[in-house]
């Protein structure tokens, strides 16, 4: 047993030395064919532009019937573990809010308000459950490609974390 973790052990050293990352190299030189010395190549392209417009206000609705942890009734929704300090949402908020913004084709929602109805008996052997969400449904749109001057100008202002354009 001794001996074959010995074993792994100089197998696993060996491995390490043998094998090298070519990010130590300071010189990097041009040559025919690809290899470790070879530097990576930056690309700029201009970024596309997106915008979102206000579809109005949508409201959407979910509920559920549960018999011990059964569903008879409505939307199933999935275990959520709670986190200290982080706000969690009800899953079954979530469904509604997703039918409202999809009710305007919108892609996303905000300003939520929730007016729920709840109903349990005996803890939890009955329960329902039945949220209302009312909000704003918002649309992402394309805009396409960002204006080059602009681009460079985004460029400039973000310093060292990008290739400089002069």
């Amino acid at each position: 047993m001794k001996g074959s973790m010995f074993a792994a052990l100089v197998m696993l050293l060996a491995v390490m030395f043998a094998s090298g990352c070519a990010t130590g190299l300071k010189n990097a030189h041009i040559n025919s064919t690809g290899g470790l010395r070879d530097e990576s190549m930056t690309v700029l392209s201009r970024p596309l532009e997106y915008g979102l417009e206000t579809l109005g206000d949508a409201s959407g609705e979910a509920y559920t019937k549960q018999f011990l942890w059964f569903v008879l009734d409505g939307d199933k929704v999935s275990v959520d573990v709670l986190l200290p300090g982080i706000l969690v949402s009800d899953p079954l908020e979530r469904i509604a809010c997703y039918r409202a913004a999809k009710s305007l084709n919108g892609d996303g929602f905000y300003k939520v308000t929730s007016e729920w109805d709840r109903i349990s008996v005996l803890g939890c052997l009955y329960r329902e459950k039945r949220v209302r969400v009312t909000g704003k449904a918002l649309k992402i749109k394309d805009l396409g490609l960002m204006d080059a001057k602009r681009a460079d100008e985004i460029r400039k202002y973000q310093g060292d974390k990008q290739l400089l354009i002069q």
